[in-house]
């Protein structure tokens, strides 16, 4: 992903009045101590890859979290099962650009 274009893809979109939110899952099995160090890692690389986007919400949750119960809207993941849990909305990760795109 190239993430230059997708911050400014992000950043336009919330300039019009659409939020942008993380929903991401933590290790399937990892200890307390392992997944915060995974939460980390994880805000860490968002704040060095899409610096200017400002997330309304990011939740880092436990592995298998219904993600449906965190957010509504447009969800993309790279689990079939999280796309047909989340229902209308739910894309591939690989069609971000694409959907986006059409969003404004």
């Amino acid at each position: 992903v190239n993430c230059s274009k997708l911050a400014r893809r992000l950043n336009r979109l919330t300039r019009t009045g659409h939020t942008v939110n993380v929903i991401s899952w933590l290790s399937r099995s990892g200890s307390p101590a392992y997944n915060n160090a995974v939460t980390a890692v994880k805000l860490q690389w968002l704040r060095k890859h899409l610096p200017s986007v400002n997330f309304s919400e990011i939740h880092i949750v436990p592995y298998g979290t219904p993600k449906q119960t965190l957010g509504n809207g447009i969800l993309f993941d790279d689990e079939k099962r999280n796309r047909d849990a989340w229902g209308a909305g739910a894309y591939d990760e690989t069609q971000i650009f694409e959907v986006l795109k059409g969003l404004g």
